[in-house]
Formats: structure tokens, C-alpha cells, sequence
């Protein structure tokens, strides 16, 4: 039985008055506590699959190439505690955004308040998406922004879009990872009576289904049989590797 069971049974049983009885930790204590909880982020890698705790510890550690050293701890399957010894390490992780790890998306939550783990949904990261077929009039920081928020929520619209006009523009979004990816936005413009297709594509897309387009499996690991049995079996991929982007460092050296 995993912690959050236990939690939620727990929760459910009639306790004896001993069990009761309620225990005021001290204020030094809990001060000494947030302390720590400020040094730490949560992580869980998104897959059905549970990952290998110690070859997971070692490429995070490799990846990130902090200054002083980094705690990491299993809380449960998939879900890790990293505890740095420096503020400055945990804010230079976090700035970095999303990692993955061995193709699977590391979700990180910032604790609050006491840090209470059950309570982190884990639901939403950040990925950087170029948008083609962009009309020239649409080529602005306005514009962009709105269609990032057709894709998911606008974060930022990176000042290196410029040099992207003519190809596509770029843009930070964060998704909701339960939600399918989306692959195409319809943009009305009433006063040309014109209708375009902006696909979409994702830089450094972690592992998702071709059936259900959700991050987090494989197609052969998705729960949604007609889903698995229509991309299996149809003639045409609806979805696939070209919703990969290339980034846009390869992009400049090619």
C-alpha cells in the first residue's frame, strides 16, 4: 500500500481517543521546517511505468550539475523529493524548466505551506511550441499571445520570435497534461472572410500516445482501446513524431 492509500485510509477510519488527540508542534520547530521545505522541489515522471530509482538519481544528478549537492528521495512511486543545499541551485533547476528523463516528462512542483506532497496534482508543465501558416498580420507579440492561449496558457513570447517570421513563431505555453495535445488551431478572420490552419508543433516533446495524443505512455500502453485500435489500424497517422519540433538551436546551426 502506497503513502496516498494509507492517507486516504486513514482518513476513513474511527480512531480511538488516544489516536484522537491532537499534537501542537513547536513554533521553533516549524519555522526550522519551512526552511526546508523552501530548499526542496517535488518531482514525478510521468509514465504508467514505474522508473528505476537508482538509475533515475544518478542522470538527475548528471543533468542538472548543481553547485553543492542535491538530496533526492523516493516518496512513492514516481514522485521524488530534491532537497538542495542552496537556494540559488533549487532557483537555477527551476528556471530551466521542464527535464525529462529517459523520454518521460519530470513534472516539478514548487512546495507551499507546510509541503504537504498528497496535495500536489502534478497536472501542468511548460513546453515551448512553434506555430506555422501564421498570416503576416498576425506576426506580432499580440497575436502571438492569444493563439499561445488556444493552445494552452500564454507564460512568455520569447524575444528571439523575430527571427522566426516567414517560418513560424514561438511561443511558451503551459498545458495541462491530462488534456490531449492539441495539433492545429482554426483562426477565423472575419474582415478577409478568411479561415487558416496553424499547425502546431512541440520542442523536445517527451514520450505521448500516437492514439490519445496524452503525455506520459506510449500508444501501446493507452487505456483508450478505440483510440489504440484506430491509430494501430488505420491507413493515415493522425498523429505522430512530426508533431515533434526541431529547437531552435538546431534550427540556427543547420
Amino acid at each position: 500500500m502506497d503513502t496516498e492509500d494509507l492517507v486516504k485510509l486513514c482518513e476513513t477510519l474511527s480512531l480511538a481517543e488516544e489516536e484522537e488527540a491532537e499534537f501542537l508542534m513547536d513554533g521553533e520547530v516549524q519555522r526550522e521546517g519551512i526552511g526546508g521545505v523552501e530548499r526542496c522541489l517535488v518531482g514525478k515522471v510521468l509514465s504508467r511505468k514505474k522508473v528505476n530509482r537508482e538509475g533515475f538519481m544518478k542522470v538527475i544528478e548528471q543533468i542538472w550539475n548543481v553547485i553543492e549537492t542535491v538530496e533526492i528521495e523516493m516518496i512513492s512511486d514516481n514522485i521524488f523529493m530534491f532537497q538542495f543545499s542552496l537556494l540559488e541551485d533549487r532557483g537555477m533547476v527551476w528556471s530551466r524548466g521542464p527535464c525529462h528523463f529517459d523520454q518521460k516528462l519530470i513534472i516539478l512542483e514548487k512546495p507551499k505551506g507546510a509541503g504537504e506532497v498528497m496535495k500536489m496534482e502534478f497536472k501542468r508543465t511548460e513546453l515551448q511550441v512553434q506555430l506555422f501558416n501564421i498570416p503576416l498580420m498576425c506576426m506580432n507579440r499580440s497575436s502571438a499571445r492569444q493563439l499561445a492561449n488556444m493552445v494552452g496558457k500564454a507564460i512568455e513570447i520569447p524575444s528571439d520570435s523575430k527571427e522566426c517570421r516567414g517560418k513560424f513563431v514561438r511561443v511558451n505555453v503551459e498545458i495541462d497534461v491530462t488534456r490531449p495535445l492539441k495539433r492545429a488551431i482554426k483562426l477565423r478572420l472575419d474582415e478577409f472572410n478568411s479561415m487558416i490552419t496553424i499547425p502546431i508543433k512541440y520542442e523536445r516533446l517527451p514520450e505521448f500516445c500516437y492514439g490519445c495524443r496524452v503525455l506520459g505512455h506510449s500508444l501501446h500502453d493507452c487505456m483508450d482501446k478505440t483510440a489504440r485500435r484506430e491509430a494501430m489500424e488505420g491507413s493515415m497517422t493522425k498523429y505522430g513524431d512530426w508533431l515533434r519540433a526541431v529547437p531552435m538551436g538546431r534550427l540556427k546551426s543547420a
